[in-house]
């Protein structure tokens, strides 16, 4: 899919975000055990796990999971990613798809910075591709508008949407209802703080 010039820009981001991913230890980030991106097929080594969280969502026939689940998932992945943001890794491509399952069960985020690897570049003649399907609805208003400083809290939002999604089986919209208006499993407390994880204004969001 790329020139020459383009593989090589596309191979030394791929190179820096693997290496960004490998260097945060932690139980809930899919671990990068190996990689080479020195040889005519670059390749990168990860753990191997069981199954995501979009195949979990699917097989609830779009009820959901149970919500002492969700939960477990939700705060395994809120300490994954506050490590990575204190080592200074953001995502930027949060969905289903990236929340991946260790044997025990135990969810871990993978992925980390793929989405910037191919991102459009104009200086360098990138071509506009996006990689993988369905990480719209989960991309903050900042991603949406292409500004220049994303940051954590656009992981949070998605972290939000994604917690939404878990235990209602749906993506909300501008005016859905709150997760307990959805679900009568939900505890009411689980509302505002989906409702500050997905705030317009990034300053309005946890940090």
């Amino acid at each position: 899919y790329f020139s020459f010039l383009q593989r090589g820009e596309v191979i030394k981001r791929l190179k820096k975000e693997l290496c960004a991913q490998a260097q945060v230890r932690h139980p809930s980030i899919v671990q990068v055990l190996d990689q080479n991106t020195d040889v005519a097929r670059p390749y990168y080594v990860l753990e191997l796990l069981r199954g995501s969280l979009r195949e979990r969502l699917d097989l609830s026939g779009g009820k959901g999971i149970k919500v002492p689940q969700a939960i477990r998932y939700f705060l395994q992945l809120s300490y994954g990613l506050r490590a990575a943001h204190q080592a200074g890794l953001t995502h930027h491509n949060l969905k289903p798809e990236n929340v991946l399952f260790d044997t025990w069960g135990n969810a871990k985020i993978g992925d980390f910075g793929l989405s910037r690897v191919i991102e459009v570049d104009q200086s360098k003649g990138m071509p506009q591709v996006f990689v993988g399907t369905g990480g719209m609805a989960y991309m903050s208003p900042e991603q949406l508008a292409r500004n220049k400083d994303v940051g954590p809290s656009s992981d949070v939002y998605g972290l939000g949407i994604l917690l939404y999604e878990m235990v209602t089986g749906q993506i909300p919209g501008r005016r859905s209802p709150l997760p307990s208006e959805v679900n009568q499993d939900v505890p009411s407390k689980l509302d505002p703080i989906f409702d500050k994880m997905t705030q317009d204004r990034k300053d309005a969001r946890y940090p």
